[in-house]
């Protein structure tokens, strides 16, 4: 069983996810070492990730930031997950190591770039920020695909599924195992529903694709 906070609105919720994800990223930079974020797309970030950016105590030049799925659309796409996450830390005038996939949006070339990236990048994060959908997905973990349930994928391509749109890269158990914090977000009544029936033990990850999440002894929970 994850450690569950409650709060009592989105407000409060995000703050206090701003507060548990900047203090971590801080911590890991202590040692002087290169650290990295884990970041979703979506509506997700827009309130919060700036919360934590406009801190001072971490050094925007030793963080690498990498998305937990791509969609594979253009970067000025209204739906690409690096270009949201590109314009919120320009709006708070902070540098970007952004691990990318380049531009060629095919999914075997994307792949084949972005995890190059990440090889190359710091690892493991210091925090990964993930949220719920409305059916219980999380990252690109989609209900019914094989990934889901599969603790052996870090990374991989994902085809368009309904009612998602775009194929994607995601990472996959294998990548959020290894980070050292994960903050999962329900903050909304549709989200706390589907919290409720993945934290059941006997949740299969295929149906209920953030349940092996939960699962991993790292991951923090704020709910509404």
């Amino acid at each position: 069983m994850p450690d569950i906070h409650s709060f009592p609105d989105a407000d409060a919720l995000g703050g206090a996810a701003a507060q548990i994800m900047g203090h971590a990223l801080a911590t890991a930079q202590q040692s002087g070492a290169r650290t990295s974020w884990v970041l979703p797309g979506g509506r997700t970030p827009r309130s919060i990730v700036p919360l934590v950016l406009a801190r001072g105590d971490i050094d925007w030049n030793r963080l690498d930031v990498v998305a937990s799925d791509e969609r594979l659309v253009p970067v000025d796409d209204p739906a690409s997950t690096e270009g949201l996450i590109r314009s919120l830390f320009a709006k708070a005038g902070r540098p970007l190591n952004y691990i990318s996939f380049g531009s060629d949006c095919a999914p075997d070339v994307a792949l084949a770039q972005w995890r190059a990236e990440l090889e190359a990048m710091a690892w493991p994060p210091a925090v990964a920020f993930l949220g719920i959908g409305d059916d219980a997905h999380t990252a690109s973990l989609f209900v019914g695909r094989p990934e889901s349930g599969d603790a052996s994928v870090f990374a991989t391509a994902v085809p368009e599924t309904a009612p998602n749109i775009a194929p994607r890269l995601t990472l996959g158990l294998a990548a959020f195992a290894q980070c050292a914090q994960i903050v999962v977000l329900a903050n909304t009544p549709a989200k706390v529903a589907q919290l409720h029936l993945s934290l059941d033990p006997a949740a299969d990850p295929v149906a209920l694709p953030v349940a092996a999440v939960l699962r991993m002894p790292q991951t923090v929970v704020l709910r509404v």
